[in-house]
């Protein structure tokens, strides 16, 4: 049995596709809104050229573990519904900086002490999560992401509270590594509890 792309009336067609591609790509310079009114999906707007692409749509950063990324210190996500609509939709870039930093999945849980970053058995990550928040902080900028939405009290991301570094469950005033980095940078940071910031 022949395949659809050996069928000859289906290449044809292709290849009237591709060419009108082509013609309507090398004439956008002098038509911008070029397009083959005689196709059927010309009122598709993906079928149209991306001449002028919307310059008020400007992507958020967010916590890949809220957008469903098995993440987090234990394996899991923290998924949360409208971090991931915005991903879905093309308008939120999912970053990590723990991964980012070298950190393997799962890992030592790790909280701030006076500044530094520890893992539960003493050991200083400080270096990791540092290298991870300045490529966040890259990857920002390269993407002119005005906001992020961080994950509530983690060492790197929380927003305003974080965990004493007693791993006791207590919290205290502070910001994570990455979020007090974005904040810095003029970058406005809110977290998926609403905690807000910059």
């Amino acid at each position: 049995m022949r395949r659809r792309w050996e069928d000859s009336s289906t290449a044809t067609s292709l290849r009237g596709e591709h060419n009108r591609a082509l013609t309507c790509q090398r004439s956008r310079i002098e038509s911008p809104r070029c397009l083959d009114r005689a196709d059927p999906d010309s009122s598709n707007p993906w079928r149209q050229p991306f001449v002028n692409p919307p310059i008020d749509i400007t992507p958020v950063l967010v916590s890949a573990c809220l957008a469903g990324q098995r993440c987090r210190y234990d394996g899991t996500a923290s998924p949360d519904a409208r971090v991931m609509d915005l991903v879905a939709q093309g308008r939120a870039i999912p970053f990590c900086p723990e991964i980012a930093g070298g950190l393997p999945t799962p890992r030592p849980a790790c909280e701030l002490r006076h500044g530094r970053v520890v893992d539960r058995d003493g050991v200083d990550r400080t270096g990791a999560f540092l290298r991870g928040a300045e490529q966040g902080l890259e990857l920002v900028r390269l993407a002119r992401c005005a906001r992020a939405v961080l994950k509530a009290r983690s060492p790197s991301c929380g927003l305003g509270r974080v965990y004493d570094g007693s791993f006791s469950g207590t919290l205290v005033p502070g910001h994570g590594l990455f979020a007090a980095m974005l904040l810095d940078a003029g970058v406005e940071v809110v977290t998926e509890e609403g905690q807000e910031g910059g």
